[in-house]
């Protein structure tokens, strides 16, 4: 027996779970080209999002447009779950003529936060005339990626993020006026995040910060009755000080 004829060979094992998902995921498109009712098609698209396939990103694209809000939202959890393929994919074919279908790419886009979306993002918060796309558009500016920008676009990005949110917490409707108060939440704490990464920094260069969690170098441990949290409170209080001297 060769290695290829070999079913215990990881080889041979990851081409058949390829075969396989491929299988599935062809099948499931089947079912929804082949749906002959609405509730036939949502059964048929909750079936490829669970997939997660990047295989699946451009039928699921597809179903925005259809007439079937339940599709819609299926295909909208399905692209969010695919993640960046999906709105780098979004970003090429959205339909500016087709409003339901971008529409709904917009909740795809503010949903994954990818910061390549951010000006259709603030656009659609502060200019819809649909008060939940408005919503889920001010939500989303809460949620980008921000890591994915250097330095310099970042402080921008939020920014802009954060400007666009202050004026559209005056929205007349409620629900987005709320959204924007959560968007604003997930700006506020990305900054005062990088804020104290920044502070941590200056005041101890020798701990390598990942996050605000402070993973110390292996190499060197905390001192003795210095835990990384005890650090990173005394850190806010210095921090506190400098400030209000």
């Amino acid at each position: 027996m060769t290695n290829a004829d070999n079913p215990f060979n990881p080889a041979t094992t990851t081409a058949t779970t390829t075969a396989t998902a491929a299988s599935a995921l062809q099948q499931r498109l089947g079912a929804i080209a082949a749906a002959d009712s609405a509730q036939a098609m949502i059964k048929a698209v909750e079936a490829v999002a669970e997939l997660q396939d990047e295989g699946a990103i451009d039928t699921l694209i597809q179903v925005l447009g259809y007439n079937n809000p339940g599709a819609a939202v299926a295909a909208v959890d399905g692209l969010i779950k695919i993640g960046t393929p999906a709105a780098s994919a979004l970003l090429n074919q959205i339909d500016g003529y087709n409003y339901g279908a971008r529409a709904w790419a917009l909740r795809v886009l503010a949903g994954i936060g990818d910061p390549r979306g951010l000006d259709l993002i603030v656009k659609t918060a502060a200019e819809d005339f649909s008060l939940s796309v408005r919503r889920a558009a001010a939500r989303g500016l809460g949620a980008i990626q921000w890591e994915k920008l250097n330095e310099n676009e970042r402080q921008a990005a939020q920014i802009k993020a954060r400007d666009t949110l202050l004026v559209v917490v005056k929205d007349v409707e409620w629900v987005v006026r709320y959204g924007a108060v959560v968007g604003l939440q997930g700006v506020a704490t990305a900054r005062s995040r990088q804020a104290l990464v920044i502070w941590l920094n200056r005041l101890w260069p020798d701990w390598a910060i990942a996050s605000v969690k402070m993973t110390p170098r292996p190499f060197r441990p905390a001192p003795s009755g210095h835990s990384p949290t005890c650090r990173c409170l005394r850190a806010l209080i210095l921090a506190r000080d400098a400030t209000t001297r």
